[in-house]
């Protein structure tokens, strides 16, 4: 008997979950139209320092002593926060910042800190999360990679190597509802983040956050 009703169980489940969250899931997510992709670059271009949570606080850093760090007129410190800016020319996005990253596979090795310039051409963009959900504003961009640069930092030594790194040229644009009285929850895109691949091991890629 179960075999009987197995090739007709999935089909109805899917009916049933169709009909249960009718008006509320979406199959599938618009393409972001031009509007919103105009607010977000004019969101996200200038200074971001990123605090708690992966929210942007400015309140941590000053813009004098981030732009001295990325002319390495001084070097970074444990406590110095993650921060970038962000430029944006036409569909040309220009990224220098300053960020920390855990080695993978080791928690308590020590942090290594990093300079890094990147630039792109916007192609396209999409939802992050395309399908079945009833409320989404993360967005990815498809950038062609023109420039790509890192700058380990070694301490009290300064400024190491820089080296020049493969990017596939996608970048994600952080968001969140502001509450406004009256006026519903507009979105504000704030900090872009993009993963590099760095090392093959087994056959797994391993991957450093960007900024």
């Amino acid at each position: 008997m179960k075999s009987k009703f197995r090739p007709i169980l999935a089909p109805a489940l899917l009916a049933l979950l169709a009909a249960g969250c009718d008006g509320n899931v979406r199959w599938r997510h618009p393409a972001p139209d031009e509007a919103l992709l105009r607010q977000m670059l004019s969101d996200i271009n200038g200074f971001h320092v990123t605090g708690h949570g992966g929210r942007e606080d400015n309140t941590l850093l000053s813009p004098e002593r981030a732009r001295a760090i990325l002319a390495r007129q001084q070097v970074p410190d444990e406590g110095t926060p993650p921060f970038q800016f962000t430029e944006v020319s036409g569909r040309v996005i220009t990224i220098r910042g300053y960020g920390q990253f855990i080695p993978a596979g080791d928690l308590s090795r020590p942090r290594r800190r990093h300079l890094y310039h990147y630039r792109g051409e916007l192609t396209h963009a999409a939802y992050a999360l395309r399908h079945m959900a009833p409320a989404v504003c993360d967005l990815r961009l498809y950038t062609k990679p023109q420039a790509l640069e890192f700058t380990w930092i070694d301490g009290s030594a300064g400024h190491g190597v820089t080296q020049a790194m493969e990017f596939d040229g996608e970048l994600s644009a952080d968001c969140h509802y502001v509450e406004t009285e009256g006026n519903g929850s507009p979105i504000r895109y704030d900090i872009l983040q993009g993963y590099q691949p760095y090392a093959r091991k087994r056959g797994r890629v391993l991957s450093i956050k960007m900024f």
